[in-house]
């Protein structure tokens, strides 16, 4: 049987896993079409920002099943993400420029850091679930 703690996490995860795979593939096809005339950086922040509004969606809806509040809680969801934005490039810079990793290693694991740093902040700040003292115990 699977808990509700469970239940969530799994969606996170899944949530998680589609987004990054959608943001891959918007990064793939920007990369081959437009990332040789405006560079990496322009292009994996495009391909950050599509993949923060596909996010927005599937949180608010499938996760986090939020259905008042949707504007206030967009307005955090993106201060979120503009500091992942922030990491997410600070990542690239280091994985890519000063470690030497390939563009879509470099993308993939930048990926990875800002879904664990969103998570802690959609968790405790802009999805912030009202527990009911039944799930306290």
């Amino acid at each position: 049987m699977i808990t509700s703690k469970a239940r969530f996490l799994l969606r996170y995860g899944v949530v998680g896993v589609a987004n990054t795979a959608a943001g891959n593939v918007v990064f793939f096809v920007a990369w081959n079409t437009i990332g040789a005339l405006i560079g990496y950086l322009p292009t994996s922040a495009i391909s950050f920002l599509i993949s923060v509004v596909i996010s927005f969606w599937m949180q608010a809806s499938y996760v986090f099943d939020v259905q008042s509040e949707k504007t206030a809680r967009l307005g955090k969801y993106l201060v979120v993400q503009i500091v992942n934005l922030a990491v997410f490039v600070f990542a690239l810079e280091l994985l890519r420029g000063k470690m030497g990793l390939g563009p879509y290693s470099s993308y993939f694991l930048g990926s990875l850091l800002v879904i664990l740093l969103g998570f802690m902040a959609n968790l405790r700040w802009v999805f912030r679930l009202r527990r009911t003292e039944d799930e306290r115990r």
